[in-house]
């Protein structure tokens, strides 16, 4: 009996062949398609068929395409304009949800100073806000309204800080509290032991 002894089967090479042979290698398409893209192009074009699942996101016009992108995230989020912010230097007179207002004048059209006490949302805005910041707002007429411990004008509906009646407008009366216990035909809490 003759016994046949085989050598191990060397492992492939890091690098490719670098001698050409003659004739044409006959390649069966890759499976999975490459990492990179072929940096040379073909001769003839390439046959695509059309995706089976469609894309996530709609496809870029040109014009949505930043020629000059950030590069930096944006560290704050787009504000809607009912969020509520305070603005550092305001230009009055100042829209619905925003801050820091003094008095009515400084709101825009029938918008009200309000007066946030953290405990209740600005009547149309979004978020808690500062307590203790004034918003203007679009104030329902049966919301408490603060309008500071002595207001200048007679103080209508669901208005406050009265400390009489003569501090109201026509037959209204000063509803007295001491704490936040709810005023008669209004809505919401109210500054702390403010009278409406």
């Amino acid at each position: 009996d003759e016994s046949i002894i085989l050598s191990p089967i060397k492992p492939p090479s890091a690098k490719p062949t670098v001698s050409f042979t003659d004739e044409p290698t006959t390649l069966s398409p890759s499976i999975s398609p490459s990492a990179k893209p072929t940096v040379s192009p073909t001769d003839e074009p390439t046959t695509l068929s059309p995706s089976v699942h469609p894309a996530k996101l709609p496809a870029l016009e040109e014009s949505d395409i930043s020629s000059d992108p950030t590069t930096y995230p944006t560290y704050f989020p787009t504000l809607s304009s009912n969020d509520l912010v305070i603005i550092d230097d305001p230009v009055f007179p100042l829209d619905a949800c925003r801050g820091n207002c003094r008095n009515d004048d400084d709101c825009k059209d029938s918008l009200v100073c309000y007066t946030h006490n953290g405990e209740e949302p600005v009547p149309g805005c979004i978020g808690w806000g500062i307590s203790g910041a004034h918003y203007c707002a679009d104030r329902p007429p049966t919301k408490l309204l603060y309008r500071g411990s002595n207001p200048a004008d007679p103080l209508g509906v669901c208005e406050g800080d009265c400390d009489r009646d003569d501090n109201c407008e026509g037959d209204l009366i000063c509803f007295q509290r001491d704490g936040s216990e709810p005023v008669p035909g209004c809505n919401g809490i109210g500054a702390q032991g403010g009278d409406y």
